[in-house]
């Protein structure tokens, strides 16, 4: 699939984000080898994105990686928590949180980390992310996930524009969170990255290479 599109949830006001490219469909392994007109390529990621952008709504401050110490630097812990905050972000109630947890842990076979899946194990998990973060927790069960999508979605359409705009076109393929570029053109996709988040929140975000 080479064309993409923005999709939208109910209204204009809610999603937004671009599907469609076939490289989102690539695990993060196999998007490191994409190249663009024989140029390698490099992948710049908005780090712990939905949450810092809560953060600056209501005008505080996320340092360093929202998942790190959560997750005691293991790798598959971090994405565990990952995916439990978008959850929490996501769902209207705990126990919609809990539910969409335990389908995940089964789906993606890591109940074995796991002593159960019942609900009272599940939440020490939940506590643990909202302890963390207990300056948005009135954030969480609130179902805004499509709302913090459309904002991030006008940032991604601004930051694909810029590239589209050059004299010579330069192609960005957008995973979400991150963006795809010839390696060449990394600080420059940095800088604009940075400009077009803080045009919204007056806040620097913190850009990482995936």
């Amino acid at each position: 699939t080479t064309y993409v599109k923005r999709i939208f949830c109910e209204d204009f006001t809610k999603g937004g984000r671009i599907y469609g490219g076939s490289e989102q469909q690539l695990p993060a392994e196999y998007r490191k080898l994409i190249c663009i007109n024989g140029e390698p390529t490099v992948e710049l990621d908005y780090s712990s994105y939905h949450l810092r952008i809560l953060y600056h709504l209501r005008k505080r401050n996320l340092t360093g990686n929202a998942y790190q110490s959560l997750s005691g630097d293991d790798p598959v812990m971090y994405e565990i928590y990952k995916s439990l905050a978008l959850r929490c972000i996501n769902c209207k109630s705990e126990k919609a949180v809990l539910q969409s947890f335990r389908k995940y842990l089964v789906d993606e076979k890591l109940q074995g980390l796991f002593p159960d899946l019942k609900d009272i194990t599940l939440k020490v998990y939940v506590d643990k992310l909202l302890k963390q973060h207990s300056k948005i927790k009135k954030d969480f069960h609130s179902d805004k996930g499509i709302v913090l999508q459309n904002i991030d979605s006008k940032i991604t359409n601004n930051i694909i524009k810029h590239f589209l705009n050059k004299p010579d076109p330069v192609l960005v393929l957008p995973i979400h969170d991150s963006f795809i570029v010839a390696a060449g053109y990394k600080d420059e996709l940095n800088e604009v990255m940075k400009k077009e988040y803080y045009k919204v929140f007056k806040k620097y975000p913190e850009i990482k290479i995936s």
